[in-house]
């Protein structure tokens, strides 16, 4: 097992437009069980943070050993939460989990972990091409008011340029392959690189999207984007109650990760 990096899975318990989602039930399993066993498919060390006793205690119930729960204070963000988690690991490099992700596949995070190993950059988050057919679901749910997806556009270099929850970029003359990236809210962390983020102040367009990684991006700061693929696997964000349902519809069409 690679012990120089590791998985962290902040597990927020006190939601505003989910309380006490990690432990809501999909299919008749916790969503911080479902996470927990989906990053225990990769290669390296998986941790569990929460501000809740609540919350660990049922991941100690569930199978996770103590030396694998990390208690926090109330951090302001997911980022926050992970460095706090770091500070008593010897990592070197941190991949951030979010604790919600239950439909992503782990072989996107095997892409993530696989650019980590392979490259230098401080910082990287992956995102997945859609065709013109996913991306028309897609806008068809985020016009309803179902979806809370973000889109994301990078330059020649794979970096990012701007990440959005609008319709980005903005197409005049419809090229014949779509240029939509959506993008998928896991993030590889160098240490050295996460200490920098926590002393930086959080920036306008941050805080007028309420898209954390933008903080990076106004400050200056390189943010690599690494290409994977779903697969044909849908992905759906869980941010109320009413997105379980849907959730739980996918899995029983597609099957469990």
């Amino acid at each position: 097992m690679d012990q120089k990096i590791g998985i962290i899975i902040p597990a927020r318990d006190g939601s505003s437009r989910f309380p006490h989602k990690p432990l809501a039930k999909i299919c008749g399993v916790p969503m911080l069980e479902r996470m927990w066993k989906l990053a225990n498919q990769l290669d390296v060390p998986v941790i569990i943070t929460s501000e809740s006793k609540h919350v660990l205690e049922s991941a100690r119930r569930f199978g996770v050993p103590d030396v694998s729960l990390v208690l926090t204070g109330n951090c302001r963000n997911g980022t926050e939460r992970v460095f706090e988690a770091c500070r008593s690991r010897q990592f070197e490099s941190v991949i951030n989990l979010q604790g919600d992700a239950v439909l992503l596949p782990p072989w996107v995070i095997a892409d993530l972990l696989a650019w980590m190993r392979t490259h230098a950059g401080e910082y990287a988050t992956v995102a997945v091409p859609m065709d013109w057919e996913v991306f028309q679901r897609f806008e068809k749910e985020k016009v309803s008011g179902r979806a809370s997806g973000t889109l994301v556009v990078c330059n020649m270099n794979h970096q990012a340029m701007y990440f959005s929850k609008n319709m980005i970029p903005s197409v005049r003359n419809k090229p014949e392959k779509s240029p939509y990236l959506r993008h998928i809210g896991i993030y590889g962390y160098r240490l050295s690189g996460l200490k920098k983020y926590m002393d930086l102040a959080p920036t306008p367009l941050e805080e007028i999207e309420g898209l954390e990684q933008l903080r990076l991006l106004e400050h200056g700061y390189p943010l690599h984007v690494v290409m994977s693929s779903m697969r044909g696997r849908t992905m759906w964000s869980i941010d109320y109650p009413e997105d379980i349902a849907v959730a739980e519809r996918i899995l029983q069409q597609e099957g469990e990760l």
